[in-house]
């Protein structure tokens, strides 16, 4: 008879993280940062009035993460990683009512090892560059996406890969890789993944809702090039054999201030075996 099938859960959601360069040489440590039990349950934190100087702020920040075994039979482990954002400003140039990243997948109860995923509840609410709208669409709303195979990592998916703007790659070897860690991973649940990923994004159709007035603004599929502000890189998807991070927004900045920043950031995998 085969032992029972046992899951160990990951997740982990950020509201902000930052190093500053000028004009504040500072790190911002992440903010209402939660991590997920490997036994899973709910961990949740919240933050109202956040500011630091006049660099960055916002009115609050809520994150939670969870996990727990579905109660219908044919169903397996379910984990679930939220941030979310009210009333962010950077600068004065990156602003928005409200920014959420979630995600939540679920582990096969039977057989696979490859979670099935969905980034329900994910958005953008009034988000605006120097007071200008942007407008956007997201992958994915309110579909659930499924691999292959329960065993067949998403990064062997092409369409997927297509539909996040991944960069072309292959990965030679890969399957028969991951086969090896799920192996391993029966006497060492820490056993080292194949260290194969690829980076995307949900984000697309992004433009200005009021383009006349747009300036020298570059925008490159999910990247908006802001003149003496720097990059600012929207719904920023990595993937690798068994985890998604979702990044809402992130910073590349320089000229009026410079550092990184990234806000609303979610991670989730999580292990089975056998």
């Amino acid at each position: 008879m085969a032992p029972p099938r046992v899951h160990r859960y990951h997740a982990e959601a950020t509201a902000l993280h930052a190093d500053l360069k000028h004009p504040l040489a500072q790190e911002i440590k992440p903010q209402t940062y939660v991590k997920l039990a490997k036994g899973g349950g709910y961990l949740s934190e919240h933050a109202r009035d956040f500011r630091v100087e006049h660099v960055v702020s916002y009115k609050s920040a809520h994150t939670h993460v969870a996990g727990h075994e579905s109660t219908k039979p044919e169903r397996g482990w379910i984990t679930l990683t939220t941030s979310s954002i009210e009333g962010l400003n950077v600068l004065e140039v990156v602003t928005a009512d409200r920014v959420v990243s979630q995600i939540a997948t679920e582990h096969p109860r039977e057989k696979g090892h490859v979670p099935t995923v969905t980034f329900l509840g994910t958005r953008f609410e009034n988000l605006q560059v120097g007071g200008i709208g942007v407008n956007l669409k997201l992958k994915f709303p309110l579909t659930t996406l499924r691999p292959p195979t329960p065993d067949t990592p998403f990064l062997l998916d092409e369409k997927f890969l297509a539909e996040i703007g991944a960069n072309p790659a292959s990965f030679p070897g890969l399957m028969s890789q991951w086969e090896s860690c799920v192996k391993a991973r029966e006497t060492k649940p820490d056993a080292p993944k194949p260290n194969a990923s690829a980076t995307g994004t949900l984000a697309y159709d992004v433009s200005l809702a009021d383009p006349k007035n747009a300036g020298d603004v570059k925008i490159d599929r999910n990247v908006l090039s802001v003149p003496d502000f720097g990059k600012i890189i929207l719904a920023e998807l990595d993937v690798d054999c068994d985890t998604f991070h979702l990044t809402m927004i992130r910073l590349e900045m320089g000229c009026l201030a410079a550092g990184t920043m990234t806000a609303s950031s979610t991670i989730v995998n999580g292990s089975t075996k056998p």
